[in-house]
């Protein structure tokens, strides 16, 4: 699950486990929305050997570049030199 919502795997790889059994490793993708800054992801696992099944959660925290600088107090157009303090 993703943000609440069930997300069908894109792939799957399943792997002998060096202690017995086998690993499965899915990949998703989702897209995050400009205002979203975490992700929230849950992972259910299930065996049918097995009586429980095992789920994980993690949060996903979403860094965005910083946005253009606005500099005000100068004519639109003005070359403002280095090291310039108004």
């Amino acid at each position: 699950m993703v943000a609440g919502r069930q997300v069908r795997n894109t792939s799957v790889i399943t792997t002998p486990s060096p202690n017995g059994g086998s690993i499965s490793t899915s990949n998703i993708t989702v897209t995050v929305g400009q205002n979203k800054r975490s992700l929230v992801v849950i992972c259910h696992g299930l065996n049918m050997h097995l009586t429980e099944n095992i789920v994980g959660t993690h949060t996903i925290n979403v860094l965005y570049p910083p946005g253009h600088p606005i500099i005000s107090g100068y004519p639109k157009g003005t070359n403002i030199p280095v090291g310039t303090v108004q």
